[in-house]
Order: structure tokens, then C-alpha cells, then sequence
């Protein structure tokens, strides 16, 4: 993948980059080559068996070292020999230790090597060098003329001077291109070719060699008419070009050796001299083109569809022997394959890079969208494993469909890697890989032979390599696998490290392991053989200086001054909390205080999680002896209030439990049982509710009901804990003089508005009162009020009006009758006399004394009457319309004495009662007893009286049943017997 390192490095200086930590991915071995890991890998190309990196070794994210290694038979390696280095050399012009510069760009092909050098340092490079094969004059030197070159040799045209910056080049089979910017706009502007044209790679329209350098453009035009963005060359030429100047190119050109339709143009000539457009199957390419690859029968584009910047799509011509199109099936030639795995999708990711092997695709892809590759898919020849699988090995034994091979999650739990760069030489496949995540590649991985030393690493064996394995890198070691234990108060870590050196063993262990926190400050550990497992490169250490209730957030482990990054891993030790007290208690809460002194100065809460920070209050309420428990999440106010306690009860904290781990409550508070009781609630009034209970006013008196809240049985459960129903109530009226009500009875009607309370209808009687009077009642009190402005006083909303009788209405209890043929399952009627009854003057008289619509101011007809049976039950009797009877004059003057008709439902089929008393309310103490118990037998429910005659019936038959069985049994018993003797006694004769 050509790049445009100046832009690459400018980016690197202006802007600052924050990365995201990730797990391990290769399993790392055999890495020889060790340099200062300050330095980073800007740039690595491979050709046939040839590779190189440039490295920045001064930190300062600009090229300064090249390192060349493998096969070195035209000198390409330019370390003046041809032969095969095995290991990474430094590579410099002859008689020079540097380069009078910067490194910007680094290129090979099977014969060739050369780079860019920014000289005057503007970030753009001015001056190339070339050496190795030189049979086709490539490279452009008059003083030389030897071949091949074993330096690297300053390439200069015969005027002097380039005029103008080098943006790309490229070494294809015998020649080079060269892309200059002319106008200093940062955009390539002039293609320059020279060497060898035997297939019209030139693109000057023959196929003549050329040891100058000749200006390519497409026939007919001077110009490109847009910015070249990149230039590729093997034994064709390929160009990309923004024709609409948005940094991006939208298309493409191709020339040379088109064999197998690998330009990718609208022509079958196998040899094309001049640049010709790369036109699509559809005709447009509906994209912008990022990069292009090339070998000798093949070729790749990749294009960016969806215009985010990141390539989205694969296309690839030429020969499809090997199954490299990633296509499956056997077609020889193909235009414009779309390169899709077998799924069809990348994953929602990017292709990062690309790259052509002989007779096999290799891609890059980014599947989390972190801008990095972390995927590698290939397809084609895979007989030495150069995919990185040994899934599939030989000639035409590829997938046959483009297919993941591996990525950074198959290996370590812990490093994540992003793959940075992928190269292809012959029969190998290199990947540039950024171990450290600081946004540079740091380590080479390797797959495919080593037959030629394509790995530059001496150690590493020749032969074929099926998995990607490390070859070289900037650290000495690298660690393997990583894991930290933490229970919350030890934290300890186990290492397993890639000794490819063989630097550790029993005599020589990595016991100089530092854990390096967010503040620089440096963390000893211990080294634990016992845990340990020194065969295996596998480590156990205890870290020291860990305190209790702090956070530590750890950036970097040193181990033997061997630096590496971490995922900044954060620990919050455990909080402890030494003891609590109880305050603010109220009717329904209270609030516990926690004491965290016993935590470090550093301590902040709310470092830990909001999981981490639950507390729980297992308490007991020992009134009811009723276990339950609360959860909170603790905040920096160190406090947790309990809340939906009963008022007025005792409880007591059994345990406290804190910080929640793993589904479990880690500690308890190393405290006893402590034990508090909530406040009383206040009972409420609640005024308006207040009811006069009809039929119960007298001459001197009233009863009336009213609804308290909030009050609580005692233990006894015949008084309330915060109001003594023995001082009555009081009752205040518009002249502000005080009535004392005693109390009568109390029914809870729901809960109260407090826990552990009800809510009580309470009747009381107001006694002492003068009759036919009117008294009007404006407020009430729990106490004796002191004055009308009592703050005491709960008022009335509207006056509460009592007009006592002038007469006393009475029950005749003896003129009870049941009226005949009027029991029935659940009902009867009956007759009563009631004496001293009011008539209200609008009250019609109907003749023979039957009154219609009549009224009493004593007695609400509407109420009815109440019974009384032995066992305490109260019955309310209805009144039958119209049943009124006036038998005349009652005892009091003014007063009518009445007969009425009262009917008493709601009753059981069947069943006996017992009528002890008869009253006009349902408090007992208002009951008249009757001279004897009145007895009603209702009416059998006849449903129930036929399923009782069924049973009986079916009792019968069963017993009839049983009695034939029986005698059937004791009548074949008889003749058994009669039959025996008979055997036994033949001459006897029977009776």
C-alpha cells in the first residue's frame, strides 16, 4: 500500500492521539533483533524475499534508520555484498553514517531498493537513492555505471534537479517511477518513468527502454488534469488520480503487461504502452479509489463507497488459477472481481490495507472501528502457509472463498494488537503490528517460508511457518499473557512472557516487576516462585504498597526495564466502614450514620461503582418478630436512613453488609446488635368526617362516630398508645363552651397514614345535654380546650348541628311478632310497637290510620331497627313501606305511639337464631332484652335436603349390597361344606 508519508508524519506532529488498550494477539516467539522501544516503525515493505523498515530512533516520529533483511542476490540489501543477510542490517550510503536527512519513503521489488530523503527538512522529500539491479539503467547516476549497485546511490535526472518535491516512487521489475509535486501544493502534479519497457510499462507509447527519465501522460493530453494521489508499479503501471480535487482519487489508469486482464481495462492487447482508463463492469466506480496493489498476474483496487474515508470494497482482475479472487470457482481470467468474503461482509468494518502475493490476496481489516486493522482475510496459494492458516496447504487448495484466517482476539486474553501494515513477498506474508498502541508498529509477525531468510531473524529456523509468529520488534521480550488478582485488598499479578531470548531462567528470573500508576509513582511487587512456573516462562508476583480505600490506576509495568502499556488498569481497594450509630428517629425512619475514618486521606466514595457502594440493613422488628432487610447505595454523606418502619415500635440492627462484589455482599460492620425504637405517631382528627348516628338522639343525648388516623393498639389492644379513649373527647360549640363525649366503641377502617397505625371510626356519646335544644358545634379536641383559639381545636368545616328530642322514642319489646308464612331461607318479617315518636307536620294521614310518606324528627324509618342473637351477632332489620300503623297517642304529650313492620334478610337456609334484644343502633348498651329469646327456624335450602336424600339413598344401597354379598358368601360357604363331606362320606346319605 503506497502512503503519503509527509502528510502521515505531519499528522503525527500536530495532533495528539489517545489509544485504546487491547488483548495480546500472536503467540510471540523467536524475536532476535531488539532495539530502544522509543523507537517506532514508520514504513516496512517486503518484495519477492527482500524487506526493509524505516524506524524513527530519536523520537521525534520522522524517519532515521532503514533495516534491510533476506535474499541479496542484485544487492539490494546495499550493505555492499550480495549476500543473504539474515538478520536486520542498518543500511546507509556508502562512506556516510546517515542519511543528511529525513526518511520519508522506503521501497523494493525482487531486484531493487530505494528511499526518499527530505533534506531540507519541510516535511517533503527531495532526493531519492537506488540500488541493487542496474541492468536497465534504473538507476539514474552518471558516475555509475556498474550492475549491479551495492550502495544505495544518489537517482538524479541529467538536468540536476527534480524540480520539485517527491511525493510517491516506485521500483517495479526493472524500472522506477517517480511522482513529483511541482507546484508545492502537497499533491503529486508529474509521473517520471525510466528502465526497462518490455511491456510498455513505461507508458510512452513503446515498448523502448529508457535510461532517462520520460514525463508520462495519457495520449493526447499535457496535463493529468488532476491530483496524482498514487502510483504502483511490478511490470505494470498503475496511476489514481482526483480529478475533482477533493484529496481523494475518483480514477484510475493502467499500462504494461496486461496478461490476464489484470489492468483492468476495456482491452484484451496484452501489451498496453500508454495509460489507459480503469474502467468498472458498471462504468463507474461509485467511490473514491484509496490504494491499488499489483504482481505479475494480478491486480487490486480498493475503493471507498460509502465516501467515510476507509475502504469498503475490494476489486481485483487478472488470473484466478489459485482461487486468488477470492471467488471461488475456476474461471482463468476475470475484470473487476468484488473481493467479498464468504459471509459478504467485513463485520461493518474497514479495510485498512491491502496487498498482492504471487498467486494470493491478502487483506487488513478494522472490525471495531477503532481506525486500526485488527482482522487478516486472504485467499489463494497457500502451500507454505503465507495465508497464516494451516487449514489449507498446496497448489489450488486455497479457500476458494476469501476467508478470516486469524485475528488479535485468537491468542492472549489481555494485548489486543492492531495490525498497521500488510506486506507479500513470494511465499511470505509480513504484518507490521503496533504492540504498545501508541500509534506506530513496534513488532513484525511473520507467515509462509523462511526458506530464503525472509524473516531476518537467525534464530528462526528455514522452512514453512503456518501461523503467524513474531520475528522482530523493539522490546527484548514481550509479555504473552497478563492477568491481575484482586480480592480487594492484595492485588498480585501472573505473567506469562515470550522469553525468545532465553534471557530468564533459575539462576536469572525477571524479579524486577513494577507497576507504574497514573501519578509516575512506581509500585514494588514480590516475586512468588511457589505460584510460579519457571519452565513455562510463567510468573506470579504480589504488589506491595497497596492501601486500603484508595484507587490506583496503573498505566505501565516495567519488568527488567523492559516498559510496556497497560489498559490502564484501575483498582479501588476496599472501602471499610468501623462502626455506625442510630440518630433522627422518627415515626417511620431512621438514620444511620457510618463511620469511614478508618479509610486513608486519599479516600473519595464515590471512586468505587455505584454496585460497589450497596449497603445492607438486615433488621428486626421484635414487636412482631418480622425479619427484613433495605439496600442502599451509600453516597459522601456517609448516611442511609431506614424508612417504612412501623411508628411506636422497637427494632433492632442485626448486621450491616457492604460493598457488593460478584453478587455478594463482601464485608459486615464489626458491630453488635443495636437496638431503637420508633417515635409515637400523632393521631389526626379527621374533623369533617364527623356523623351523627341516626336514632340515637335522646332528650340529653347523642351518639356520633368520627374517623381518627394514626392511632396504635396497645398490647392489650384495648386502649391506643397515644390517646387514652377513658378521657372521652370534647366537643366545642359556637358559644366556646366544652362538652366532655365518652367513649362508646372503635372499629379500624384501613391503615393509617403512618406504618404501624390504623385508621379508626370511634363512636362516642354526648351526654348531659338539655332537651329540645339546638346545639351547634364548631370544632373538636383530643384535651379540654382552653379557649376557642385552642391550637388544639381541630374546626369543623361547617357547623356540626344537634337538636335534642323533647320526648324519648321507645321499643315495646314485648309486642314483637313474626308475621305467619314469613320465614323463608334467608328472611323474615315481624311487627313492633314504638311508642313516643315525633310526627313531622308535613306527614300525610291516610285513612284507616295507614300513613303514606310519613316522618318522624326521632326516627329515621330508613335506618331501621337492630336484633340481638345469644351469640352476640347484630342483625339490621329493614322497614317494609308503607307498613306504618298508628295505634294513637303516646305517653309524652305531642307524641304517637306506631306499629311497624320491619323485615330481617341476609339470613342462612336451615339454620336456628336465637333472638336475646332489639335497639334502634348497633351498640349494644342501646339493646332491649326481650322477656325470652325469640327462636326463627329458616326454611331448609331444598337443593341441600335432596342431595342429603340421594346420599342417605346411596348409604342404603351400599349397605343392601353388602348384606347380599354376604349371604351369597355364607350360602356358597354351606354348600362347599355339604360338597366336602359328600367326597369325603360317599355312603352317607344326605338329610
Amino acid at each position: 500500500m503506497k502512503k503519503n508519508f509527509i502528510s502521515s508524519i505531519l499528522l503525527f506532529l500536530v495532533i495528539p492521539f489517545s489509544f485504546k488498550s487491547f488483548d495480546s494477539i500472536f503467540d510471540n516467539k523467536n524475536i532476535i533483533e531488539s532495539l530502544d522501544q522509543n523507537v517506532k516503525i514508520l514504513d516496512y515493505e517486503m518484495a519477492d524475499s527482500t524487506a526493509g523498515v524505516i524506524v524513527d530512533t530519536d523520537n521525534d516520529y520522522l524517519g532515521d534508520t532503514l533495516y534491510m533483511w533476506g535474499l541479496n542476490g542484485r544487492g539490494q540489501i546495499g550493505d555492499g555484498t550480495t549476500t543473504t543477510a539474515i538478520n536486520p542490517k542498518i543500511i546507509t550510503p556508502a562512506d556516510q553514517t546517515d542519511w543528511g536527512g529525513n526518511l520519508i519513503q522506503f521501497e523494493s521489488s525482487a531486484s531493487n531498493s530505494g528511499v526518499t530523503v527530505d533534506t531540507d527538512y519541510d516535511g517533503y522529500a527531495d532526493t531519492v537513492y537506488i540500488w541493487g539491479d542496474n541492468k536497465y539503467h534504473q538507476i539514474l547516476n552518471d558516475e555509475i555505471e556498474s550492475d549491479p549497485v551495492l550502495f544505495p546511490t544518489l537517482v538524479l535526472p541529467s538536468s540536476g534537479s527534480w524540480n520539485g518535491n517527491i511525493i510517491d516512487f516506485f521500483l517495479g521489475n526493472s524500472y522506477v517511477g517517480i511522482l513529483l509535486d511541482t507546484d508545492y501544493d502537497g499533491f503529486g502534479d508529474d509521473l517520471y518513468t525510466w528502465g526497462n519497457n518490455s511491456y510498455g510499462q513505461l507508458g510512452n507509447g513503446t515498448t523502448q527502454t529508457s535510461s532517462e527519465p520520460l514525463e508520462i501522460f495519457p495520449s493526447g493530453q499535457t496535463s493529468w488534469n488532476g491530483n496524482i494521489t498514487d502510483i504502483y508499479g511490478s511490470n505494470s503501471t498503475f496511476l489514481l488520480l482526483d480529478t475533482d480535487y477533493d484529496g481523494y482519487a475518483d480514477t484510475g489508469y493502467s499500462w504494461g503487461n496486461n496478461s490476464n486482464y489484470k489492468l483492468g481495462i476495456n482491452s484484451t492487447s496484452s501489451n498496453i504502452t500508454t495509460p489507459t482508463e480503469i474502467v468498472s463492469n458498471g462504468g463507474t466506480w461509485n467511490g473514491n479509489i484509496l490504494d491499488v496493489s499489483s504482481n505479475s498476474d494480478n491486480s487490486m483496487l480498493l475503493l471507498d463507497t460509502n465516501f467515510d474515508g476507509y475502504g469498503d470494497e475490494v476489486y481485483l482482475s487478472g488470473t484466478n488459477y489459485e482461487f486468488q479472487l477470492g471467488i471461488g470457482g475456476n474461471e482463468n481470467y476475470v475484470k473487476h472481481s468484488i473481493f467479498y468474503p464468504a459471509s459478504h461482509t467485513w463485520g461493518n468494518g474497514y479495510i485498512i490495507d491491502i496487498s498482492m502475493g504471487v498467486n494470493y490476496s491478502v487483506i487488513i481489516v478494522d472490525t471495531d472501528l477503532d481506525g486500526y486493522a485488527d482482522a487478516f482475510y486472504g485467499d489463494g496459494y497457500n502451500s507454505h502457509g503465507q495465508l497464516g492458516t494451516s487449514s489449507y496447504a498446496g497448489s489450488r487448495k486455497g479457500p476458494r472463498k476469501l476467508t478470516k484466517t486469524f485475528d488479535r482476539n485468537d491468542f492472549s486474553s489481555y494485548y489486543k494488537y492492531n495490525f498497521m501494515e500488510i506486506e507479500t513477498g513470494s511465499n511470505s506474508t509480513g504484518i507490521l503490528v503496533d504492540t504498545d498502541l501508541d500509534g506506530y508498529g513496534d513488532t513484525l509477525y511473520m507467515s509462509g517460508t523462511n526458506a530464503n531468510s525472509d524473516f531476518g531473524n537467525s534464530i528462526i529456523s528455514s522452512g514453512d511457518y503456518k501461523t503467524p509468529i513474531a520475528t522482530n520488534s523493539t522490546y527484548d521480550f514481550l509479555i504473552q499473557d497478563l492477568y491481575f488478582d484482586f480480592d480487594g485488598v492484595l492485588l498480585s499479578i501472573d505473567l506469562k512472557l515470550n522469553d525468545y531470548q532465553n534471557i530468564f531462567d533459575e539462576e536469572a528470573l525477571p524479579t524486577n516487576v513494577l507497576l507504574i500508576d497514573d501519578n509516575n509513582i512506581s509500585h514494588q511487587t514480590i516475586f512468588e516462585e511457589d505460584l510460579s512456573n519457571i519452565t513455562d516462562d510463567q510468573y506470579h508476583y504480589k504488589v506491595e504498597d497497596i492501601e486500603g480505600a484508595q484507587t490506583y490506576i496503573f498505566k505501565n509495568i516495567s519488568i527488567n526495564d523492559n516498559i510496556f502499556n497497560l489498559n490502564d488498569e484501575q483498582f479501588s481497594t476496599d472501602y471499610l466502614i468501623s462502626d455506625y450509630q442510630i440518630s433522627n428517629i422518627s415515626e417511620q425512619s431512621a438514620t444511620i450514620n457510618l463511620n469511614f475514618e478508618n479509610n486513608s486521606e486519599e479516600f473519595d466514595l464515590l471512586n468505587y461503582t455505584s454496585s460497589e457502594r450497596k449497603i445492607k440493613v438486615n433488621y428486626t422488628d421484635l414487636d412482631q418478630n418480622i425479619s427484613n432487610s433495605q439496600e442502599f447505595v451509600i453516597d459522601d454523606s456517609y448516611e442511609i436512613t431506614l424508612t417504612n418502619l412501623n411508628a411506636e415500635s422497637n427494632y433492632q440492627i442485626d448486621s450491616i453488609q457492604y460493598f457488593y462484589q460478584d453478587e455478594n455482599y463482601k464485608h459486615t460492620i464489626d458491630q453488635e446488635e443495636t437496638q431503637f425504637q420508633t417515635s409515637s405517631a400523632i393521631p389526626l382528627i379527621e374533623s369533617d368526617s364527623i356523623k351523627s348516628i341516626d336514632n340515637s338522639i335522646t332528650t340529653t343525648s347523642f351518639q356520633y362516630t368520627i374517623l381518627i388516623d394514626n392511632l396504635k393498639l396497645n398490647q392489650t389492644k384495648d386502649n391506643f398508645t397515644q390517646y387514652d379513649i377513658n378521657n372521652g373527647i370534647w366537643l366545642i360549640d359556637e358559644n366556646s363552651e366544652n362538652y366532655n363525649s365518652t367513649y362508646i366503641d372503635a372499629r379500624i377502617i384501613n391503615s393509617g397514614s403512618i406504618n404501624g397505625t390504623g385508621k379508626y371510626q370511634l363512636t362516642f356519646k354526648q351526654d348531659q345535654l338539655i332537651e329540645n335544644t339546638t346545639y351547634n358545634f364548631i370544632g373538636i379536641s383530643f384535651d379540654e380546650p382552653s379557649s376557642s383559639s385552642d391550637p388544639n381545636i381541630v374546626f369543623f368545616s361547617s357547623v356540626f348541628s344537634i337538636t335534642t328530642a323533647s320526648a324519648n322514642k321507645e321499643i315495646i319489646p314485648s309486642t314483637f311478632s313474626i308475621i305467619e308464612d314469613s320465614i323463608t331461607k334467608t328472611s323474615f318479617q315481624y311487627t313492633i310497637e314504638i311508642d313516643n315518636l315525633f310526627l313531622i307536620e308535613d306527614s300525610l294521614l291516610i285513612k284507616n290510620n295507614l300513613e303514606a310518606d310519613i316522618n318522624f324528627s326521632n326516627f329515621n324509618l330508613d335506618e331501621g331497627i337492630y336484633l340481638i342473637d345469644n351469640n352476640g351477632n347484630i342483625y339490621n332489620s329493614l322497614y317494609v313501606n308503607d307498613s306504618s300503623l298508628y295505634l294513637g297517642e303516646g305517653k309524652d304529650e305531642g307524641t304517637s305511639n306506631y306499629q311497624f313492620t320491619f323485615e330481617q334478610n341476609n339470613l342462612e337456609a336451615g339454620r336456628t337464631y336465637n333472638f336475646i334484644g332489639i335497639g334502634f343502633t348497633d351498640l349494644e348498651e342501646d339493646f332491649i332484652n326481650f322477656d325470652s329469646s325469640i327462636t326463627i327456624n329458616t326454611v331448609p335450602n331444598n337443593t341441600q335436603m335432596i342431595v342429603i336424600i340421594i346420599i342417605i339413598i346411596i348409604l342404603i344401597i351400599i349397605l343392601l349390597l353388602i348384606f347380599i354379598l354376604l349371604f351369597v358368601d355364607l350360602k356358597m360357604k354351606k354348600n362347599t361344606k355339604k360338597m366336602n363331606n359328600k367326597l369325603n362320606n360317599p355312603n352317607v346319605l344326605e338329610d
